[in-house]
């Protein structure tokens, strides 16, 4: 089945409508602005819901895989005026 298209002024005066017809129908919405296609709303499936395992996300931001917590806020200090301030809040 094909998209329905809708623009965003429609979308934003009946929103629960259309969210009732994708949750309802299975349809897929093409919202566009200024006859421009700008995003496509669908319903959710299975696979949408299923998450990336935790362990994914360990030490991205670090340079290292193995930074500790308090390695990771002491790269982000800037001064040791701001190093001193946040000794003194945990005493």
């Amino acid at each position: 089945m094909y998209p329905k298209p809708v623009s965003t002024i429609d979308l934003r005066d009946n929103l629960a409508q259309y969210l009732n017809l994708v949750a309802n129908t299975k349809i897929s919405l093409v919202v566009s602005k200024y006859r421009t296609p700008l995003v496509i709303i669908k319903p959710l499936t299975e696979s949408d819901l299923i998450s990336p395992p935790p362990d994914s996300y360990f030490g991205f931001l670090s340079k290292t895989d193995k930074e500790t917590g308090e390695e990771f806020v002491n790269r982000l200090r800037r001064s040791e005026k701001e190093n001193n301030y946040a000794k003194n809040l945990l005493r």
